[in-house]
């Protein structure tokens, strides 16, 4: 015979229907048999089991996982024997067909799958190579109570690449299913660290499980163990993996200055890198971040690549575990996430701009400046936008990086009720600019009405961004027709929206303004007010309504009455009645600008 399957079950109706059907073609196409051992079900465990073998056993558990996997061993008859769990479901076997019915399978003693770990109801999942068939020879039997392995395991081994199962075993409905698997999965290991408290395997399955209990005091004891264990030894792999769980602890527990300790110091002295490197410094990074060092994380994350790129070449010990090469590929692109997002709080836009270039996809270039604005704006440093200034000083104006940051910025200051503006002024402090003058006008709109009337009567055309000087000439009722002659308007209702939402008693100043300057204000400036007013209808205030329905009838006769002359002028009197009638309503149609 040329396969055994082996299983044991216990309450696995869930999905074991659905696993033994993915299996099914290894029985159909095969000279095979399937073994299941079943250990104390209360559902239909037994009665599917039957459905796809005869060969179905009953045994009294006796919380050993081992010596109930040895029962399936004893009755092998196959060449070849695969252990299988009632919770993975294969994708294709037919990698596992090829493989065992060519004459390649004769030059191995065992073979991997990959194993995807299903988290978070199967929105995420890590991936494992475990070696899922061996070629049995005489001798080899299960060994551990729990977390059990195939003694002896002999290489060489192949790596089936297109056999792929899905692991449901680690998809918790709950936070609490976690904790309640792992507190039953303690005692039997409890019981092997007493007899051999210097078995690193055990010492590291125990703190995975007081992990996964959520008792990390308890799991930081039994790391520092293990650390303990192979002082004198840091060449050992098992050296690394409690490293990289020392760091992992510490960094869960906010330790952070501890965690950077212990990583300089394993990094300047290790004499040897197994593959946890690359973890260790993801750790790095990740403290780095949340102690608010973005460029230092930044840095750190790209320490990660290099250390992956070390592993995938060999560089690194050459005992590089399969969970290590699958894991780092999946991660290789949240990595180069995290350096650019990381070198943008960190206010390093060329660096984070040239990693997004290579990687556009990752992140969208308007999201480098909007992450390190709205960090700014969450810690209430205000100041810090002026870095996004002088970036954008440096850039060809109305380049799309320059629209981005500028309008980053205005959004930000918008939100900040003058605080950015203040902050802005203190630190930047040059009057010629006009930008900064711009900030030290929104910082107090009735103390510097000699800045407003420079922007008045100046006569130069000014970016849209500048439109707050029309809120300040109404504060202040001067005339700023002139100014919205020249002002380069991109969309007038996006102006009226900006001024109406962003300062605080807008509506008050505008009707005070229209009482006295109403009848000064060109088409273009009825046009702007109009918007405004529009903006604030919804407030269904009489006083509102009335003003907006005046200036309405104000526009709309002097637009109307603009183009009879136009066309008068013209002596093409035929088209007067066939002017089109406008729609005033400006938020439901764009109209022509004057």
């Amino acid at each position: 015979m040329l396969l055994t399957i082996g299983m044991i079950v216990k309450n696995e109706e869930r999905y074991l229907r659905d696993c033994l059907n993915s299996i099914k073609p290894l029985l159909d196409e095969l000279d095979s048999e399937l073994i299941i051992y079943d250990t104390g079900s209360k559902d239909a465990t037994v009665e599917i089991s039957k459905e796809f073998t005869d060969q179905v056993y009953t045994l009294e558990w006796r919380g050993d996982f081992a010596w109930a996997r040895n029962h399936t061993v004893d009755r092998a008859k196959g060449k070849w024997y695969m252990w299988v769990d009632a919770d993975e479901i294969y994708q294709d076997v037919s990698g596992i067909i090829k493989f065992l019915t060519s004459p390649e399978s004769e030059e191995y003693n065992r073979a991997n799958v990959i194993w995807k770990n299903l988290h978070n109801h199967g929105t995420t999942f890590s991936i494992f190579h475990p070696s899922k068939l061996f070629k049995l020879h005489e001798g080899m039997r299960w060994s551990g109570k729990i977390h059990e392995v195939m003694n002896p395991t002999l290489l060489p081994c192949k790596l089936l690449k297109d056999v792929v199962a899905l692991h449901y075993g680690y998809n918790y409905d709950t936070p609490e299913d976690l904790k309640i698997k792992s507190m039953r999965n303690l005692p039997p290991l409890l019981e092997r660290y007493e007899e051999d408290p210097n078995d690193p395997k055990n010492i590291l399955q125990l703190i995975s499980e007081y992990r996964g209990a959520g008792l990390r005091k308890k799991s930081r004891e039994f790391i520092e163990k293990g650390l303990a264990l192979f002082a004198d030894n840091k060449y050992t792999e098992y050296y690394h993996v409690f490293a990289k769980d020392f760091t992992e602890n510490c960094f869960c527990a906010k330790e952070y200055e501890t965690a950077l300790e212990f990583i300089q110091d394993f990094f300047a002295n290790a004499p040897v890198f197994h593959a946890n490197a690359h973890f260790i410094k993801h750790d790095e990074s990740q403290c780095l971040h949340n102690m608010k060092r973005y460029k230092e994380s930044a840095d750190a994350a790209i320490g990660i690549l290099k250390w992956m790129s070390k592993a995938e070449n060999g560089k690194l010990s050459t005992h590089i575990n399969s969970m290590f090469v699958a894991y780092n590929l999946s991660r290789e692109m949240v990595i180069k996430y995290l350096i650019i997002l990381n070198y943008a709080k960190a206010g390093e836009f060329d660096f984070a701009l040239g990693w997004q270039k290579n990687y556009p996809d990752l992140l969208e270039r308007t999201e480098i400046f909007s992450d390190f604005a709205q960090l700014a704006i969450t810690e209430e440093k205000w100041g810090d936008l002026t870095k996004l200034y002088e970036y954008a000083k440096k850039l060809k104006v109305s380049s799309v990086d320059y629209d981005n940051a500028m309008s980053t910025l205005e959004n930000s200051i918008a939100k900040s009720k003058k605080l950015a503006a203040t902050a802005f002024v203190e630190q930047c402090t040059d009057m010629n600019d006009e930008y900064v003058c711009l900030q030290k006008l929104r910082s107090d709109y009735a103390a510097n009405e000699d800045i407003l009337e420079y922007f008045l009567k100046c006569g130069k055309p000014f970016h849209q961004r500048f439109c707050d000087v029309v809120f300040a000439a109404m504060i202040h009722k001067k005339d700023f027709n002139m100014f919205l002659k020249n002002l380069q308007i991109i969309n007038t209702t996006e102006i009226a929206v900006w001024i109406i939402n962003t300062h605080e008693d807008s509506d008050s100043i505008l009707l005070d303004y229209l009482q006295s300057m109403e009848d000064r204000l060109s088409v273009k400036s009825l046009y702007l007010v109009l918007n405004m007013l529009a903006v604030l209808k919804p407030l269904e205030r009489a006083d509102i309504v009335d003003a907006y329905a005046r200036i309405n009838h104000k526009y709309s006769s002097l637009v109307y009455r603009s183009e009879i002359y136009s066309i008068a002028k013209e002596n093409k009197e035929e088209q007067i009645w066939n002017i089109p009638r406008i729609n005033y309503n400006p938020c439901l149609q764009k109209q022509n600008e004057f």
